[in-house]
């Protein structure tokens, strides 16, 4: 298992809980979620519009993270913000299992060139699922990813997969908490969560569309330890739009296929 209490520790010691609130600390972590779904950057207005934070309250929050190298703006007449290197730096960080990365890495990086899409390693942290090696597509229109990202365990294919396999308190915690909406695929009834949690825990794989964000695919199949518990879920995530039935069925397979040759390995935690 992950702890990110590390992270948070390193986090809390950048940022001067003088100069920013609790809630505005809330915000300040909200913007750089913000800026993670737009890696081009995005002005002050944008944010400003977009995280209805008030213009005051915002341009401080901005300052303080610039500041600490938590985000950056890019060097023309834009202005606009993206994340900053101590994002990156945190993410090296965090305390992951290393022969799980070692081993699979090559693999990841292996994949993602068969397919020529994103690929990610994925892997719950107590109520979410973190992100802990990526290999991103060379074409140009490609999905993002980056080492680090969380995501709640309801939200998208390869999580629920996760959670399916996680203790039945952890998924009773995510029942009963808020099931936050991005589109209108997500699903945040629970009786729906607890339906696909029992497909799902019939599956090694599964493949969904739509549910972080519309138009994003994705394809996802467990990693296994040793021992036959899943510690992992490896993760294709192309443009949805863009495939054909049979392209997203290759992309699947290919994603099973590798899955099994990581868990093959037998990386331990």
């Amino acid at each position: 298992m992950i702890h990110s209490k590390e992270t948070l520790t390193v986090l809390s010691s950048w940022i001067n809980m003088a100069e920013i609130s609790v809630p505005s600390l809330e915000r300040a972590i909200d913007l750089l979620f913000l800026l993670e779904k737009y890696p081009k950057g995005l002005s002050a207005q944008e944010l400003h519009t977009q995280s209805k934070i008030p213009r005051a309250t915002l341009f401080r929050i901005l300052r303080v993270l610039s500041d600490r190298g938590f985000i950056q703006q890019y060097d023309n007449t834009d202005g606009l913000y993206q994340l900053g290197p101590t994002i990156a730096r945190l993410g090296t960080q965090v305390q992951v299992p290393r022969d799980l990365i070692s081993i699979s890495t090559p693999l990841i990086e292996a994949l993602s060139e068969k397919i020529g899409e994103t690929v990610k390693l994925v892997m719950r942290d107590g109520l979410e699922a973190v992100t802990v090696a990526v290999s991103r597509s060379k074409l140009e229109a490609r999905v993002s990813s980056m080492v680090g990202t969380r995501l709640p365990l309801h939200l998208g294919v390869s999580q629920r997969l996760l959670l399916s396999r996680a203790p039945q308190a952890v998924v009773q915690q995510v029942l009963e908490g808020l099931l936050v909406k991005k589109t209108s695929k997500t699903i945040t009834d629970p009786a729906r969560l607890q339906a696909s949690l029992e497909v799902l825990r019939e599956q090694n794989s599964a493949s969904g569309e739509g549910e972080g964000q519309m138009g994003i695919g994705a394809a996802a199949a467990l990693v296994n330890n040793a021992d036959g518990n899943a510690i992992a879920a490896l993760v294709a995530v192309y443009i949805a739009p863009s495939k054909s039935n049979q392209e997203v069925q290759r992309i699947q397979r290919a994603v099973e296929q590798f899955a099994l040759k990581i868990s093959a390995l037998k990386p331990s935690l």
